[in-house]
């Protein structure tokens, strides 16, 4: 009689096993930029696109960054996306979705004054 192997076969007839699902890796998170400038009078703002790869895409993430640079919330600019906590800010990207946006617009006004700068970085979050 040749020997073979039966997957379906109990290893230990009526005793059970423990299987173990490894969690699944964090998400990687980049952040890209649509435009490097905009004029201040231009009406077009400048869209931050913050990607996902990876991790679990069935549940939203919520990433942590934060705005600095010399231009001034509400002053200089404004922002949709974002929920500004304390001093950082977080954007959502949905569950199912791998990318969420935050648009930055500047707010024109009258003044002669240098060129005013606003940077994005990403900050450190547990799921990512």
């Amino acid at each position: 009689m040749d020997e073979f192997f039966d997957p379906t076969a109990e290893l230990f007839p009526g005793e059970l096993t423990d299987v173990i699902v490894p969690p699944p890796s964090p998400a990687e998170v980049s952040l890209d930029v649509d435009l490097m400038s905009v004029t201040e009078n231009s009406g077009t703002g400048i869209k931050y696109t913050f990607t996902r790869a990876g991790g679990n895409t069935t549940d939203a993430l919520i990433v942590n960054f934060s705005i600095s640079g010399k231009a001034t919330l509400d002053v200089d600019y404004t922002q949709t996306g974002a929920v500004l906590n304390g001093t950082d800010y977080t954007v959502t990207i949905a569950a199912g979705q791998t990318t969420a946006d935050v648009t930055i617009n500047p707010i024109a006004d009258n003044e002669i004054e240098s060129d005013e700068a606003v940077k994005l970085t990403l900050k450190e979050g547990s799921d990512y």
